[in-house]
């Protein structure tokens, strides 16, 4: 099954207020496995536990919409993350350190935090992509708080892929660290 850890967000009315597309499930993907055999599951999820350990819910904040690789040839347009985005880098070091020592190689590219919102995919999404830039630059979405790391399973749909979740793993409130 292709598969992804990641961290569920909320999309603020100011986002959904934009006129752009945003996905059905919009989230920070912590690490993509692209195929994961279901025996493996286990490893996963005791190495989501591990990431997990000591690391009390996030207080993160959505704030500007940029793309990958450049505003100038856009593929993926996607909303970035400003307060909370330390922990979330930490959290991810974390959850990559534990999933390569359960044997799963580490992501190649380097982590940046964000939340895609729609991929590039023809000249009418790169319209939408030229309006949401515009729109969203240096925009601040408001905040929320980020509790639990997930595990989803991805199955490639038209227009978007559907995800089904299948593990959670709660940050530990702030009491539960001491």
């Amino acid at each position: 099954m292709r598969a992804f850890v990641a961290l569920d967000l909320e999309a603020p009315e100011p986002l959904r207020a934009l006129p752009v597309r945003r996905p059905t499930h919009l989230h920070v993907t912590l690490h993509f496995f692209g195929e994961l055999p279901e025996e493996q599951l286990p490893a996963v999820h005791a190495a989501m536990e591990a990431a997990a350990t000591d690391q009390p819910p996030i207080d993160a904040a959505l704030e500007g919409i940029g793309a990958f690789p450049g505003p100038r040839d856009p593929r993926v347009i996607w909303v970035g993350i400003a307060e909370g985005r330390g922990a979330i880098e930490r959290l991810q070091g974390r959850l990559e350190a534990a999933l390569a020592a359960r044997g799963h190689p580490a992501e190649q590219r380097p982590f940046q935090a964000h939340a895609t919102l729609f991929r590039v995919r023809g000249p009418r999404d790169r319209a939408m992509a030229e309006t949401a830039l515009a729109a969203g630059a240096g925009r601040a979405f408001g905040p929320q708080r980020i509790d639990a790391l997930r595990l989803y399973e991805s199955r490639l749909a038209s227009p978007e892929p559907l995800h089904r979740r299948l593990l959670e793993v709660p940050l530990p409130a702030p009491s539960a660290t001491r």
